[in-house]
């Protein structure tokens, strides 16, 4: 069996990969200046959060609530952590920290390997709602 030639085959530059440069005219300067305030202003009251967070409570108090603090502190966070009134005890956020997590990890290890359950073993995960009446057959009239 003879071999036939193939002429080369000139494939089309990808998509955006031609010999254009993407200018910076004042339409994508405007996008971009858009774009820096949308982020500032999401970015801003975490920012805020944070920095008052470590910050002890005299100096939120001064006023300053956008300057880095001078007196660097984590009591605060460790306040929060073990004896904050969260509920009607003192107990701070380390038992519901732990609660999360008894509840996330099955529900995300239940969900990532449900698919693979033949269908009796999902039944014993997921309940099946049941209808207490059941409805009546339909008749056909003839």
């Amino acid at each position: 069996m003879a071999s036939i030639p193939m002429a080369p085959v000139e494939h089309a530059p990808a998509h955006g990969a031609g010999s254009r440069k993407a200018s910076l005219g004042p339409g994508r300067v405007a996008l971009y200046a858009v774009l820096l305030v949308m982020a500032v202003v999401f970015l801003l009251p975490v920012y805020v959060m944070i920095v008052n967070s470590l910050k002890p409570l005299d100096e939120i108090r001064s006023g300053n609530l956008m300057s880095l603090p001078i007196d660097w502190t984590v009591a605060p966070w460790l306040t929060a952590w073990s004896t904050a009134q969260i509920g009607v005890q003192p107990t701070g956020l380390r038992p519901y920290f732990i609660n999360s997590f008894l509840l996330v990890v099955p529900a995300v290890v239940l969900a990532r390997y449900r698919q693979p359950l033949p269908e009796w073993a999902m039944l014993l995960v997921i309940p099946v709602p049941v209808p207490l009446v059941t409805p009546a057959p339909a008749r056909i009239h003839g």
